[in-house]
């Protein structure tokens, strides 16, 4: 029994070692030198992809909670619902189609061509944060309104009850409180919307996918270029992890008194 063990183990271990050379020669067969000449454009592209990060984040977490407390109070149902339709589509239709619609669609339409609108709809990239700006919204109103949800009521009552107006309630207690509850899931649609950014690359805008399908193309290459974006957007991703943690640590902190 013991020998047999001991074949198995030392085959398994064989069997991990070859697959870990071919891999290494695979790695050190790439060119290389071509994505180290190429890291001024590089830079720029994941800068383009940081932008576009930051950006729609904001402006999606600014539209999300009036809509997540319109959805929560539900105190003006024909408002509610209205918020329920955006989250519906913007949730159910997938971020490409959506993009494609603001930039092929709005863009190509001749009233818009004619509006003040049209320096904003010609340019991908305004139509590119607008269509993640949108989409972020979506699902950080329903991160929101879950976090409202979820002990809301003690919290407006005990408000209440120091004399606070309303609106004074809803911005100093509760969204704050909310915040706090909702920052483990808000950290995840972060990490979505960096990942998201790739998108941007199918309208011609050059963030870190463009950028590895411009290396591609440029040099006749298969790999290159999607092996550096892919360590570029694992380098992003741990950032994102890590300010979410710290994030954590300050807003709950309290918790682990």
């Amino acid at each position: 029994m013991k020998v047999q063990l001991t074949r198995s183990w030392f085959f398994n271990r064989v069997f991990q070692l070859v697959i870990l050379g071919l891999f290494a020669k695979f790695l050190f067969g790439l060119k290389w030198h071509l994505i180290f000449q190429e890291m001024p454009s590089l830079a720029e592209a994941v800068w383009l992809t940081i932008q576009l990060t930051i950006i729609s984040l904001a402006i999606g977490f600014i539209i999300a909670w009036p809509l997540a407390l319109l959805r929560a109070k539900r105190k003006k149902e024909w408002l509610a619902k209205i918020a329920d339709a955006y989250v519906a589509v913007f949730r159910g239709t997938p971020l490409l189609v959506q993009i494609f619609l603001i930039y092929f669609g709005l863009g190509g339409q001749q009233w818009m061509q004619e509006s003040f609108l049209w320096p904003i709809f010609r340019d991908p990239y305004w139509c590119v944060i607008i269509g993640f700006s949108l989409n972020s919204a979506a699902y950080a109103c329903e991160i929101f309104r879950g976090a409202l949800m979820n002990g809301g009521a003690g919290e407006r009552e005990a408000a209440q009850s120091l004399g606070l107006s309303e609106f004074k309630t809803d911005w100093l207690v509760w969204v704050p409180a909310s915040w706090r509850r909702a920052l483990p899931q808000y950290g995840n649609e972060m990490i979505f919307m960096m990942h998201s950014t790739a998108i941007a690359g199918l309208i011609t805008m050059t963030e870190v996918f463009g950028w590895a399908k411009d290396i591609n193309g440029k040099f006749y290459v298969t790999y290159e270029g999607l092996i550096a974006a892919s360590i570029v957007y694992i380098v992003l991703t741990t950032t994102i992890i890590q300010i979410s943690k710290l994030m954590e640590k300050h807003y709950l902190s309290y918790m682990k008194r």
